[in-house]
């Protein structure tokens, strides 16, 4: 039963970020509309929907699409983290990619969707396995495909199908500034182990 329990836990994360997923989408009040990334309400001041903007959706598809992605996030990085950290991590790569958006992509006046917060998460998951011995080469595997899917949608060879799929154009600056801030942000954590592990020795060097 304690294994049963455990293996459920895990699942608790992912659980979280699609449910409220399906609580904006499905909600009688229309909280895709109030929540969405907007270029020109976040500049009047409606400052949620940089990270709000996230976990809004075009239609059914564009939500099935999302949450396939999303599981598949899971099932590669399933042991990772614990529930508080990877909340952490949703909210600050939330609003870093939403803040890219902002301050270097004018042209996207406004966007829809879990793609870039998921390319966020994943890029971070690898680099951090990359910095790991053990995972190295898997964690280097994983961000040269998604480095390429990225570069290939930046050059128009992909999205089409997709558009017409989710009803809207698909923004490929929020997955290519998703992939960014997430290696960004596994760089900033790894310096941070690394300076609290020397800080750590001089510390207990001080004491001798």
């Amino acid at each position: 039963m304690q294994k049963v329990l455990e293996k459920l836990s895990l699942w608790t994360g992912p659980a979280i970020l699609v449910g409220l997923a399906l609580v904006v989408h499905f909600s009688p009040q229309d909280l895709d509309m109030l929540l969405r990334y907007d270029r020109g309400l976040v500049l009047s001041g409606e400052y949620w929907r940089i990270a709000s903007g996230h976990f809004a959706h075009t239609n059914l598809n564009h939500l099935l699409l999302n949450l396939a992605a999303l599981l598949l996030y899971w099932v590669l990085f399933p042991n990772r983290l614990p529930l508080p950290r990877l909340l952490v991590e949703v909210a600050v790569l939330a609003t870093l990619c939403g803040l890219a958006l902002v301050l270097f992509e004018p042209q996207v006046h406004w966007y829809m969707g879990l793609s870039g917060l998921i390319h966020g998460l994943l890029a971070l998951s690898a680099t951090l396995e990359i910095l790991e011995r053990e995972t190295r080469w898997r964690g280097g595997l994983l961000l040269t495909i998604l480095a390429l899917k990225v570069y290939s949608e930046q050059y128009g060879t992909g999205g089409s199908l997709v558009s017409q799929w989710i009803g809207a154009p698909v923004v490929h600056e929020a997955h290519l500034w998703g992939l960014l801030c997430g290696v960004v942000a596994a760089l900033c954590i790894a310096l941070g182990a690394l300076l609290g592990e020397t800080l750590a020795r001089g510390t207990g060097a001080l004491r001798r």
